[in-house]
């Protein structure tokens, strides 16, 4: 190979990798694994903020978990004490993908309940998911590690 096509395959290698740096403010600077592919796993909670203050996490807190599914589809369970319900739904990134957009339900005695959110993304490793949610003037930051 010519001396100016191996610093072409480089640039060009080069170029790739850093088209996906640093799109999440907290991070990972580089991830040569796609987005989708990172936020596709079950997440329980680590830490919770509120308006930068963190909060006191309860063992239901710490029980509860969320498995985001490769075909769109979301499942989020609640553990209250012995007892845990589990909401069905769908996800999906915004096209920036910077913003993960669910919608989710379960029915208990007849009346079901839904909850329609939008979370931006701070971090995202395939281990690792940090999102943010702004509800009236309170500001709330959630950690997640895999289960």
């Amino acid at each position: 190979m010519k001396p100016i096509s191996k610093i072409s395959v480089v640039l060009l290698f080069l170029a790739l990798v850093a088209s996906s740096c640093g799109k999440y403010e907290d991070g990972p600077s580089i991830s040569l694994m796609p987005k989708t592919a990172r936020l596709i796993n079950t997440w329980k909670l680590d830490a919770e903020y509120k308006n930068d203050v963190q909060q006191e996490l309860t063992a239901d807190d710490k029980d509860d978990y969320f498995e985001i599914k490769k075909d769109g589809i979301l499942e989020v369970t609640i553990v209250n004490g012995s007892t845990s319900v589990t909401y069905t739904g769908t996800w999906e990134l915004s096209s920036d993908k910077e913003k993960l957009h669910s919608v989710y339900s379960t029915t208990v005695f007849g009346l079901t309940y839904t909850t329609d959110e939008e979370s931006t993304i701070l971090r995202l490793k395939s281990n690792e998911l940090w999102i943010e949610r702004v509800e009236g003037n309170d500001t709330y930051e959630y950690h997640y590690i895999t289960k």
